[in-house]
């Protein structure tokens, strides 16, 4: 609710005379605070500013181009004006125009070629550059005030002036009968008695009376807050909103919809139109729609992004407000919030702003640039249809994103947006260009159980919250990038973690041993990074282990015996590292051994006879050591180094 302050004289303006004014014979620049009593023949030239009435007289185009634009467009042609206007024409004419004789009083966009001389009487306003001839001082007051004040002393005008002077006259002045329109900048000697009537601006300070509150608001708010609240609403809304509804509706409507709607109806409508956004239903105005989607959009990841210019988040966000052909509203027919759609929407058509979607090799938005399977219009992207249609994404039974798999020249950075896509089960983007870091908002999906970025060029170091809600996840692969660092420990909270791919990359110290937990895992790659040291003790709880690739690291230290306890093994490569000591029998234990590389290490000793019967009795056929140097014995092996 609006707070009121009550009205007091505010100034000490003197009383006006009693001189009869006559109209001026030209408009001027500022309106009169009262109307005349004379009738007001139309001028024959345009004003500068537009009339509070019309006129009752049929007004002819005038026939030159006026200040500001008409409000009707006229029948007859209107030929480009011979000198520059105070404001730049919408259209540039076709006519070339010489520079004026006079200096404007806006500087013009472009400078001219002839030298200007300074005009011979002062300007409305101040020109840019001070002119070389004396100035005499005006005879009467400008409506702006001088640069540089005059020499010669000025008598107090007699009347009240329509702007407070900016030094005080040295004539006692009187309090003026009515209230003035600005306060004066020094208070009276003469005590004031509050006004009955409010003043059409706030004072700045509350009197010390104790004053009744004002029959009628002010037209503005007062700066400190009345004790009584108003009984009547004010002419414009409040900053704030009150707590409760007011009990009358306001004259005018915000552009901002109000929280709480007024209990009484209005009577009449609204002085300005709410411009409505077409198609919705309950009806939304373009305003509401807008505030409605930013609120929405504010819960994902670098939200603050889609105010800055130039960022797919900005791109994004103007399009499914402006540029979408579907159009969306906040809510749907049946009144059910719209939210969900809006939200998977746009971050569907980030990852499009984000990787340079109108370069992607397929199923562009302009089937000029593209083509797409089957020619069907619907699977371009940013098209009207559901993101479900997009070549691409699919969704769940219920309408929601639930895999998006490209392979398709994306360039640029993952958004970690993504993450945000609640039912996001699959997230392929293998074999593209993708680069900057890997968002660790992915770790947000939940419900995620494939998520592949390989053979891109991505780089950093793995965002420990990458791992956060990844319990679902069952295959990982960050192969064939430029990773670096080591692996964060949270790695052990991927719980249902079948395929876990991290070779190819520049990782490096000690193997992490949080890698020990992952007591599902299948399928382990670890190869072609820059490992050092032994091999962890604690990947004795990996039994499960069906392939261990760790060739092309800097490992040292003997070979684990405890993998010869896993039955379910099939495939180990340990070759191009700097491991010792004599190649362990137990792994004769592994009767689903298929291959074993074992050469360009440091390792001695003789092949295990049981691993040779494997090549009889089992299955292993592809077996490989250093025993073409003769460090190692092997007469059973299929390759010698």
């Amino acid at each position: 609710m609006l707070l009121i302050l009550p009205h007091v004289k505010c100034c000490t303006i003197p009383k006006p005379t009693s001189i009869t004014i006559q109209p001026s014979p030209a408009p001027t620049n500022f309106p009169t605070l009262n109307p005349t009593t004379i009738t007001i023949q139309p001028v024959s030239a345009p004003t500068n500013f537009p009339t509070l009435n019309p006129t009752t007289i049929t007004v002819q185009p005038s026939p030159v181009s006026t200040n500001f634009p008409s409000l009707s467009p006229t029948t007859i042609p209107v030929q480009p004006s011979l000198a520059p206007a105070n404001f730049p024409s919408l259209n540039p004419t076709t006519i070339p125009v010489q520079p004026s004789p006079a200096p404007t009083n806006f500087p013009t966009l472009n400078p001219t070629t002839i030298p200007i001389q300074p005009s011979p009487a002062p300007a409305n306003f101040p020109t840019l550059n001070p002119t070389t001839i004396p100035v005499q001082p005006s005879p009467a007051p400008t409506n702006f005030p001088t640069l540089n004040p005059t020499t010669i002393p000025i008598q107090p005008s007699p009347a009240p002036a329509n702007f407070p002077s900016l030094n005080p006259t040295t004539i006692p002045v009187q309090p003026s009968p009515a209230p003035t329109n600005f306060p004066t900048l020094s208070p009276t000697a003469i005590p004031i008695q509050p006004f009955p009537d409010p003043t059409n601006i706030p004072s700045l300070n509350p009197t010390t009376r104790s004053i009744q509150p004002s029959r009628l608001p002010s037209a503005s708010p007062t700066i400190v807050p009345v004790a009584l609240p108003s009984q009547f609403p004010s002419s414009d809304p409040s900053a704030n909103p009150a707590p409760q509804s007011s009990e009358l509706p306001s004259y005018r409507p915000t552009s901002i919809p109000t929280r709480l709607p007024t209990l009484i109806p209005s009577v009449e409508p609204s002085t300005f139109p709410t411009l409505l956004f077409p198609g919705c239903s309950p009806p939304t105005s373009t305003a509401q729609r807008e505030e409605i989607f930013l609120s929405w959009i504010s819960s994902v990841p670098n939200a603050t992004l889609i105010n800055t210019p130039g960022t797919p988040q900005y791109e994004a966000f103007q399009w499914i407000l402006n540029l979408d052909p579907a159009r969306l509203c906040p809510f749907n027919e049946s009144g059910d919030s719209n939210q969900r759609e809006v939200l998977e929407r746009y971050i569907v058509a980030l990852l499009f702003f984000s990787t340079n979607g109108n370069d992607w090799n397929v199923c562009t938005p302009n089937p000029t640039q593209s083509t797409c399977p089957d020619d069907n219009i619907s699977d371009r992207w940013l098209t009207r249809g559901s993101v479900c249609l997009w070549f691409n994404v699919t969704c769940n039974s219920q309408g929601y994103v639930g895999a998006i798999i490209l392979q398709n020249n994306l360039v640029g950075p993952i958004p970690g947006e993504l993450g945000y896509l609640q039912d996001l089960a699959v997230l392929i983007l293998e074999g593209n260009q993708l680069a900057g870091n890997l968002p660790g908002e992915l770790g947000a999906a939940s419900n995620l159980i494939q998520l592949d970025v390989s053979e891109n060029n991505l780089a950093g170091e793995i965002p420990p919250q990458l791992f956060g809600n990844l319990a679902n996840v069952r295959f990982l692969s960050l192969r064939a990038n430029n990773f670096f660092g080591n692996i964060p420990p949270e790695i052990s909270n991927l719980a249902s973690l079948d395929n876990l791919e991290l070779d190819s990359n520049l990782f490096g110290g000690s193997l992490p041993t949080a890698l020990g937990e992952l007591g599902t895992v299948r399928f382990l790659t670890l190869n072609n990074n820059g490992y050092t040291g032994t091999i962890p003790l604690e990947y004795d709880g990996l039994d499960n282990l069906r392939q261990i690739n760790l060739e092309q690291n800097q490992l040292i230290g003997a070979l684990p015996s405890f993998w010869g306890d896993v039955p379910s093994m099939e495939y180990m490569n340990f070759a191009g590292n700097l491991l010792s000591g004599t190649i362990p029998s137990e792994y004769g234990q592994l009767s689903n051994l298929e291959e074993l590389y074992l050469q360009s290490n440091n390792l001695t000793g003789e092949m295990p006879a049981e691993i040779c019967a494997l090549r009889t009795n089992g299955s292993l056929q592809n077996l490989a050591a250093d025993c073409g140097t003769g460090s190692v014995i092997c007469s059973c092996c299929t390759l010698c180094f």
